[in-house]
C-alpha cells in the first residue's frame, strides 16, 4: 500500500509538471500567432495612412479654405473609394485639418470642432515626437472625461513633404482590440493585460483594471511578448490551479492506485492477452472480407500454431487480390476492345462510295476537286488508324470537316454544313470520330428524296460539360410512335454506347425530334483539360 501510494504521488508529480510545460509550450506559439495578427493589423492601418497621405484631394480638403463644386465632387468619390480599404478595419476614421476641417467615418467618436480637436492633450502628446505614426492609448472621451469605452487610437501626421497639414486617426475599441487575443485563448484559463511604455494597462481580460498603472513585477511568471511595432507588452498569465483540475488528475491517481492492488491480476491478464490477441486481431480481419476488404493483412506474432494461421490467412488474401486484380485488368482489356470496335465501324460503302466519285472527278478532269477530295479522305483515314483514342476538339472539327467536304463529291452543294465553335474550347479533349457519324445521318436521313437542307454543328461549354450539337432542319420524325432511322443507325447507336462507356449512363448522345421541323442530336461529355482517367 506505501509503495503504491509513494508510485502515485510521483506519477501524479510528473504528469502535472509534464502537462504544465506542454501547455506554456503550446501557448508560445499561440501567443506568437496573436503577435502576428495585430502586426497584420498594423500594417493594413499604415497601408490606408500612405494611401491617405498621396492623395491630392484629401490634401486639398485639409489645407484650403474653400473648395469648388468639382473638387467636392472629386473628394466625395475619393472618400467612397477609400472606405472600402478600410472596410475589413473593425475602426473609425478621424481626419483633422489644420484649416480647421475635420471628417467622421461614424458617430463612435464623439464629433468636435478641429480647433478643440488641434489644442486637446492627445493632441500635444502626438506632437511631442517627430514620428509620423504612433499607437496611443484614450481612456474615454478625445476632450473631456466621459464614460465612452477605451480606445487604441493609430495616428499618422500627414504633410506635403516639409510642414504637417493635417491628421488621420483610427479608432478601435478596446473590446474590437482585445478580440485578436479573447479569440485565441481560453478567458478561464489566461489572464492576459498589455501595458504600454507608461505602464498603463491598454487593454486586458481583466476590464476593470483598463487604464491603470501596473509594472511588470505584478506579472511575475507571466508569459510576455512584445506586439511587434507596438509600444506595447503583452503579459499572459496561466492558471495553472484550473490548468491541474481539466487534467482529471485525481481520477488518473485513484485508477493508478487500483491497478497496483490488482497488479498480479494485470500481469496475468497481459499474458493471456499477448497469447490471444493476434487470434483474436485474426478473427477482426477475416470479418472485413465481408466488407471487400482484402488488402489488410495480419502482423505474423504469437505462438506458433498462430502464426502458421496468420501465414495461411495472409496467403489467402494475397491469392484473392491477385484473382481480383486479374478480373479488373481482364475486364479493362474487354473494355477497351469493345471501344476500339466501335470506332473502327466506318460503313465499307462510304469507302467504296468516296473513291468511286474521286474517280469520277479523274475523269471528268475535275483534277482539283479530285485533289482536295483525296487530301480529305487521306487526312480522315489517318486520323481513323490513329493509335490516340482522344483527341482534341479542334482535330475532331477538322475530321469533321474533311468527311463533310467527301460528302459533297456525292451529294452536291444541296446540303450545306456549319461548324460553329470558340476557339477557347478546342484543346479539351475527346474520344475521336464522334461528330462524323451524326453528320453522316443527318445527309442520308434528315433530306430524302433530294431535298435542300442545312446542318449546323454548334460547341459550348456549361458547368464543366461539353455540349456538341448537331441540328438539321429535315424531315424529323415522331419520337412517341417510332425511333427512326436516327437511333437505328450503327452510328449513333455506336456514339451512344461508347460514351456510356467511358463516362457513365449521364452522359452520351441524346436525340430531340419533331415532323418536319428537324432533329437536334447532343452529345454530352465532361469538359476534361488532360487525359481522362480511364483509359478511352
Amino acid at each position: 500500500m506505501i509503495v503504491c501510494t509513494l508510485i502515485i504521488g510521483v506519477i501524479v508529480a510528473r504528469a502535472q509538471n509534464t502537462y504544465t510545460k506542454s501547455y506554456i509550450q503550446s501557448n508560445d506559439i499561440v501567443l506568437q500567432a496573436i503577435e502576428k495578427d495585430y502586426t497584420n493589423l498594423l500594417q493594413n492601418i499604415n497601408q490606408v495612412f500612405e494611401y491617405l497621405d498621396n492623395q491630392p484631394i484629401i490634401e486639398q480638403f485639409l489645407t484650403e479654405d474653400e473648395m469648388t463644386a468639382a473638387s467636392i465632387i472629386d473628394l466625395n468619390r475619393e472618400l467612397s473609394d477609400m472606405a472600402s480599404l478600410f472596410q475589413n478595419i473593425p475602426s473609425s476614421l478621424v481626419l483633422i485639418g489644420t484649416n480647421g476641417r475635420t471628417f467622421y467615418q461614424d458617430n463612435y467618436v464623439s464629433k468636435y470642432p478641429a480647433s478643440e480637436l488641434l489644442a486637446s492633450d492627445l493632441m500635444a502628446s502626438f506632437n511631442e515626437t517627430a514620428a509620423l505614426n504612433q499607437v496611443l492609448f484614450l481612456n474615454g472621451s478625445l476632450i473631456s472625461e466621459s464614460n465612452e469605452e477605451p480606445s487604441i487610437i493609430y495616428s499618422r501626421k500627414l504633410t506635403d513633404g516639409t510642414n504637417v497639414y493635417g491628421y488621420a486617426l483610427f479608432f478601435i475599441k478596446e473590446s474590437q482590440f482585445s478580440a485578436i487575443y479573447t479569440e485565441k485563448l481560453d478567458r478561464s484559463l489566461h489572464q492576459t493585460t498589455i501595458l504600454n511604455h507608461d505602464e498603463v494597462i491598454v487593454s486586458s481580460t481583466l476590464k476593470e483594471t483598463i487604464g491603470t498603472h501596473a509594472t511588470k513585477t505584478d506579472f511575475q511568471g507571466a508569459q510576455t511578448i512584445n506586439l511587434g511595432s507596438y509600444p506595447f507588452v503583452l503579459y499572459d498569465t496561466i492558471n495553472e490551479s484550473v490548468l491541474i483540475k481539466r487534467m482529471n488528475i485525481i481520477q488518473l491517481a485513484l485508477i493508478v492506485w487500483l491497478l497496483g492492488l490488482v497488479f498480479s491480476f494485470i500481469f496475468s491478464f497481459f499474458l493471456f492477452k499477448k497469447v490471444t490477441s493476434p487470434i483474436y486481431m485474426l478473427i477482426d480481419k477475416i470479418s472485413n472480407i465481408t466488407e471487400d476488404n482484402f488488402s489488410n493483412q495480419i502482423e505474423i506474432a504469437g505462438t506458433y500454431e498462430t502464426k502458421q494461421l496468420g501465414n495461411a490467412y495472409n496467403l489467402m488474401l494475397e491469392n484473392i487480390n491477385s484473382y481480383i486484380d486479374n478480373l479488373i485488368r481482364m475486364e479493362k482489356e474487354n473494355h477497351l476492345i469493345k471501344i476500339k470496335n466501335l470506332q473502327m465501324q466506318i460503313h465499307p460503302h462510304f469507302i467504296y462510295n468516296t473513291l468511286t466519285a474521286i474517280k469520277v472527278l479523274i475523269w471528268q478532269n475535275q483534277n482539283a476537286k479530285a485533289e482536295e477530295a483525296i487530301q480529305s479522305f487521306i487526312h480522315l483515314m489517318q486520323k481513323t488508324f490513329d493509335k490516340r483514342e482522344a483527341i482534341p476538339l479542334g482535330e475532331e472539327l477538322k475530321i469533321s470537316q474533311d468527311y463533310v467536304n467527301l460528302l459533297r463529291i456525292r451529294y452536291g452543294e444541296r446540303i450545306q454544313t456549319t461548324f460553329y465553335s470558340d476557339d477557347t474550347y478546342h484543346h479539351l479533349l475527346l474520344p475521336k470520330l464522334i461528330i462524323q457519324p451524326i453528320i453522316e445521318n443527318c445527309y442520308i436521313h434528315a433530306f430524302p428524296q433530294n431535298q435542300n437542307g442545312i446542318v449546323s454543328v454548334f460547341t459550348r461549354v456549361h458547368q464543366d460539360i461539353l455540349y456538341i450539337e448537331i441540328i438539321d432542319n429535315g424531315v424529323g420524325f415522331n419520337q412517341t410512335t417510332k425511333k427512326h432511322e436516327h437511333f437505328s443507325s450503327i452510328g449513333i447507336e455506336n456514339i451512344d454506347y461508347r460514351l456510356k462507356l467511358l463516362y457513365g449512363d449521364d452522359y452520351g448522345a441524346f436525340i430531340e425530334s419533331q415532323v418536319n421541323q428537324g432533329t437536334v442530336v447532343t452529345i454530352k461529355i465532361p469538359a476534361q483539360q488532360a487525359e481522362p482517367a480511364s483509359d478511352l
